[in-house]
């Protein structure tokens, strides 16, 4: 399962916003064949984002969606999934935050050797021990935050994102339809937004529903636990240093 793409998303937060630019230019460089995405959820008009546009060079692949409910900042790494969906079936996604990205094709090539084409990869995960209390929990324990998987690192075929997460017709209806809920984990963060963390909520059970259906989410080990075996380390913006984009 070769990748071929990878998803970030951003609003105008220029904390975020201006990672596009070098981001973008270190997974071409680093990554030959993947095709980096940037999904902008905001005013095109914006005056932070047309000044991240004027140092990317112009608009390549950058795709805009509506912020549909300003105080819902969730819907921005949802954003992330939702992008499955301009690809062809068979282009292999991976997702990862704008703040967040690989060093080299050797944390990834757990994925890259397996010829299982159909299956979805979630790499931040605890291995087998996410495996029983995430995909089956005990029905108290469904919306804790130790059951939900972070956004980052999952890996399939659009075609199997799209037949995992059952992406409403528009982007409108698709973040009415997780926003309108009341059932879903959130973070107590009414600094950040309302219903903080809906995206993971969403998203670990939609995958539960998948597996249900037999689908083969593949949980082999946690990455962090990859990392320390392989010599293979990813960077966040706590510990960014703008020389790896070089």
């Amino acid at each position: 399962m070769k990748i071929t793409h990878v998803s970030v998303a951003a609003d105008n937060n220029p904390m975020f916003l201006h990672f596009w630019p070098r981001l973008r230019r270190h997974y071409l460089v680093r990554f030959e064949g993947w095709e980096p995405m940037l999904t902008y959820v905001g005013d095109p008009a914006d005056p932070e984002f047309l000044r991240m546009v004027d140092r990317a060079g112009g608009y390549d692949g950058i795709t805009v969606l509506p912020r549909v409910v300003v105080e819902w900042r969730w819907q921005v790494p949802w954003a992330i999934f939702w992008a499955a969906q301009r690809l062809p079936a068979d282009a292999v996604m991976l997702t990862m935050g704008i703040d967040q990205f690989p060093h080299s094709r050797k944390q990834l090539e757990l994925v890259e050797q397996d010829g299982n084409n159909d299956a979805y990869f979630a790499l931040l995960s605890l291995g087998d021990r996410w495996r029983v209390p995430v995909l089956n929990p005990p029905p108290a324990s469904r919306t804790t935050p130790e059951m939900n998987l972070p956004t980052a690192y999952h890996v399939a075929r659009a075609a199997t994102f799209v037949d995992v997460f059952e992406f409403s017709s528009s982007w409108e209806d698709e973040v009415m339809k997780i926003g309108e809920r009341d059932d879903l984990w959130r973070y107590d963060r009414p600094d950040i937004c309302p219903k903080w963390g809906y995206d993971e909520s969403y998203a670990t059970e939609k995958l539960r529903d998948w597996a249900a259906r037999g689908g083969d989410v593949r949980t082999p080990f946690g990455l962090n636990e990859y990392q320390r075996n392989r010599g293979a380390y990813e960077t966040h913006y706590r510990n960014f240093d703008p020389r790896m984009f070089k």
